[in-house]
């Protein structure tokens, strides 16, 4: 009984802190903040989409490698023995006598396909092609993840100065409502400028919950391209003087150097 009830203690023990670790993973994936470079790199090496897809190009490659196999030739090795002991068979001599006869076979076969119609040549190029094919898939899957990453990565920085203004011009309104009571107060001014000044401060306050909940949606939108659980990551604002313009082919091209040449 004693052995149960101390199995048990270590069994909810062991779940205690996995449950522990995990909530500490989830606390620092929330609190830590996110590059664009970061998100990038890690969605190229956890995605689901490009780990499924980097899986079918190895199928592929095995099959192009199996259909290459094929025009070699095959061979076939077998053998056998067998041992007598009294009175058998000698076949060498083909006289029954009492002694220990060791018959030993072996043989060795080959064959190798000469033409079939081209048909192994025709399949080794279409295993190739559809190689070819799912690499270049595979490169644009990466590029449409980049991309979408790079913009939901916007949006957020987007959003969280949305957000910023917002409250900034929520917390001028609210100065303004206080010192407008304070006139009303003291019968400078009227009734009516305050229910002015405090619809203005009610429409804000709704602008201020919208700007939130799109803050929140973009977050979510690049944990789920990150195939992350937690959706409330925070994102780093890239340095302004990490920033370089370069023309391009007579085009302007913005990019973050990260402080690397």
């Amino acid at each position: 009984m004693f052995k149960v009830s101390l199995l048990a203690a270590t069994m909810q023990l062991f779940s205690l802190a996995l449950f522990g670790q995990e909530k500490i993973d989830t606390l620092q994936a929330s609190t830590t903040k996110w590059s664009l470079q970061q998100c990038i790199s890690y969605a190229l090496e956890n995605n689901l989409s490009i780990k499924s897809q980097a899986e079918g190009l190895r199928v592929q490659k095995n099959t192009l490698n199996a259909s290459r196999y094929g025009l070699l030739p095959s061979i076939d090795i077998s053998g056998s023995q067998s041992i007598s002991n009294g009175r058998a068979l000698d076949q060498s001599t083909y006289q029954f006598s009492n002694q220990t006869v060791k018959y030993t076979n072996a043989s060795l076969s080959g064959s190798m396909v000469l033409f079939a119609g081209f048909q192994k040549q025709n399949s080794i190029q279409k295993n190739n092609l559809d190689l070819m094919s799912g690499v270049q898939d595979f490169e644009k899957l990466k590029n449409d993840i980049t991309l979408n990453i790079a913009a939901a990565y916007l949006q957020i920085l987007f959003n969280q100065e949305l957000t910023k203004v917002a409250d900034d011009q929520l917390s001028l309104t609210n100065q303004q409502v206080n010192q407008t009571k304070k006139l009303v107060d003291a019968g400078k001014v009227v009734v009516g400028n305050l229910l002015d000044i405090q619809a203005q401060e009610a429409s804000e306050e709704l602008q201020l919950v919208n700007a939130q909940n799109n803050l929140y949606m973009s977050k979510l939108t690049l944990s789920q391209y990150l195939d992350l659980r937690d959706s409330l990551l925070e994102v780093s604002a890239p340095d302004l003087d990490s920033v370089m313009i370069v023309s391009v082919g007579g085009s302007i091209t913005r990019y973050i150097s990260d402080g690397r040449e």
